[in-house]
């Protein structure tokens, strides 16, 4: 996003939590999160926050998407279906 310094990524098993990570992306405009922790089937939160000079994050103010996990070849490996809002 134009004017962005960095974005905090929030994975969870909930709404708000991170779980499963919770840190800055550090500049990079996308990252690998490991699922495989998470069931078949389970639902994972995400949660992303655009991070701007001087302006503080806001809790809850991401955008906010939700994934269900799926086996996928390979073992132990995990990834996520299409997001639903």
């Amino acid at each position: 996003m134009r004017g962005a310094e960095d974005y905090w990524i929030d994975v969870g098993t909930g709404a708000g939590k991170h779980d499963t990570l919770g840190q800055f992306s550090k500049g990079q405009t996308s990252i690998a999160v490991d699922l495989s922790g998470h069931p078949t089937g389970e639902t994972v939160h995400l949660q992303i926050y655009t991070v701007f000079p001087d302006v503080p994050l806001t809790p809850g103010s991401g955008a906010k998407f939700r994934f269900s996990t799926r086996a996928i070849p390979g073992p132990g490996a995990r990834s996520a279906s299409a997001p639903k809002r």
